[in-house]
């Protein structure tokens, strides 16, 4: 982008153009740094934010008036894009959370080996105890999208008199 600022504007020997893309840059990396968020030790938003710095430059060259470099440029981001998107797997998971009442104690070191050995991960188990029984609630995320049949056998080998009140199961991209 330094050298577009130099050599674009080489009729001004005057100015000081670096100053252009100087702003350019400040304000691009501004918002570049808004989008990379970190969520459960993931960082996400890395390629959106490269994407709109290369947008950032190929529109300073179509500005500057170096349109066939511009639309070279697009053409070669564009082919990347499609190209990596076939090698690159999306990075989906699901999140569940699920609500209900057991009459005994579970045991929270078994239901936890339990939902462990069916690949889920981030394990989030709370109990509350009431006068008939405890409630339950479970959040985990796994990997691939499970169903709630799956998950309410996994939790009858537990217990068999587990009621469950809810259960919700959210993709996120990611």
């Amino acid at each position: 982008m330094m050298i577009l600022s130099k050599e674009a504007f080489l009729d001004t020997p005057n100015d000081d153009t670096s100053r252009v893309a100087g702003q350019i840059v400040s304000g691009i990396s501004f918002i570049g740094g808004g989008i990379i968020f970190m969520r459960d030790k993931k960082i996400s938003g890395i390629t959106t934010a490269v994407g709109i710095w290369v947008t950032a430059g190929i529109g300073m060259a179509i500005g500057a008036g170096f349109a066939f470099l511009g639309l070279f440029c697009s053409l070669i981001v564009v082919s990347v894009q499609k190209s990596s998107s076939k090698f690159l797997k999306s990075d989906t998971h699901y999140h569940i959370r699920m609500t209900g009442f057991v009459t005994n104690k579970p045991s929270i070191d078994t239901l936890n080996i339990l939902i462990e050995q069916k690949g889920f991960y981030n394990l989030n188990i709370d109990m509350d105890r009431n006068e008939s029984g405890y409630n339950l609630t479970i959040r985990a995320d796994h990997d691939k999208s499970i169903s709630y049949k799956n998950m309410a056998e996994l939790l009858w080998k537990c217990d068999e008199n587990f009621y469950i009140n809810q259960v919700k199961i959210v993709s996120l991209e990611g």
